[in-house]
């Protein structure tokens, strides 16, 4: 069990720096409608260079396996992160700041404050609001199940 919880904190610890501080504003780039896939496929590597070595340090899993769960971290990211990202799929939901939503919330009610807005524009935005927020429920679920997969295959092999 503390083997589990361990690599649980570890693969948290380990996405958190592969999606945040560690990726730089070129892989970014991973949102454009062309030229994704360079930035995209970056962003990747260092999710697959992160599991190789956390399962480096499980010295009782082969490393034919640590590289299998590596390239499957790989692709599992490639694959999410660009539904996420391509405006033909899950990217084309835009996110509202505080204060573009309180305006289309409250336009969506009838009840505009400042500058107001159609009903109709302001419920399509907080409906994109909505889904925007659903897709990155739905990518950071997806990595965590990527994570949890790979957890599993290496405490197979501690048994």
């Amino acid at each position: 069990m503390i083997t589990i919880f361990v690599l649980l904190v570890i693969f948290q610890i380990k996405h958190f720096l592969s999606d945040y501080p560690l990726q730089t504003p070129w892989m970014l780039g991973k949102f454009k409608d062309k030229g994704w896939f360079g930035p995209l496929a970056v962003h990747c590597l260092v999710h697959f260079s992160f599991t190789i070595v956390i399962g480096l340090f499980c010295k009782w899993v082969p490393f034919y396996i640590v590289l299998l769960m590596g390239i499957f971290d790989f692709w599992m990211h490639l694959f999410m992160d660009r539904i996420k990202a391509s405006r033909k799929m899950l990217g084309r939901f835009k996110p509202l700041n505080a204060m573009e939503y309180t305006a289309m919330k409250a336009a969506a009610d009838g009840k505009p404050i400042g500058a107001p807005y159609p009903v109709e524009e302001a419920k399509k935005r907080l409906k994109s609001n909505w889904w925007f927020w659903l897709s990155i429920g739905i990518d950071q679920g997806f990595h965590h199940l990527t994570h949890y997969v790979i957890i599993l295959i290496f405490y197979l092999f501690s048994l």
